[in-house]
């Protein structure tokens, strides 16, 4: 891996010297902690994939009105089906983030990002005076 980016002696002593106001640069900060951020929705089968629904080849024709025992009984069965069906629900997750927790000069930070960084972090730092 590459070395650091530290800042030159050059650009610390003009910063000091009040040269400049601000200075930038990058460098790599060490990864302490990885959480990952995780969104969970509930999911509630259509009625069309219920066993007996409108598109299970399987299941009861389209139920005429008729009279009977049997019409009874067929109604009854789809409806119970059905009702079974309604409370098919699963849950889906997926993750939405990461919470990394990472070290840098002896002080600890947290931040969300999209992606897990791994070991270390590039960073950028902004060095300003202290007036």
């Amino acid at each position: 891996m590459a070395e650091p980016c530290r800042p030159s002696l050059a650009l610390v002593a003009l910063l000091l010297a009040g040269g400049l106001q601000a200075a930038d640069f990058f460098d790599y900060a060490d990864v302490t902690a990885v959480e990952p951020l995780v969104e969970r929705e509930w999911r509630t089968a259509p009625i069309a994939d219920c066993p007996g629904g409108p598109t299970d080849p399987g299941g009861p024709a389209p139920r005429a009105a008729g009279v009977g025992v049997s019409s009874f009984v067929d109604a009854l069965r789809g409806d119970l089906d059905l009702a079974a069906c309604d409370g098919r629900r699963s849950q889906a997750e997926r993750i939405v983030g990461y919470r990394v927790t990472y070290r840098y000069a002896d002080t600890e930070y947290v931040h969300v990002l999209d992606s897990d960084p791994g070991p270390k972090l590039r960073i950028q730092v902004r060095v300003e005076a202290d007036r």
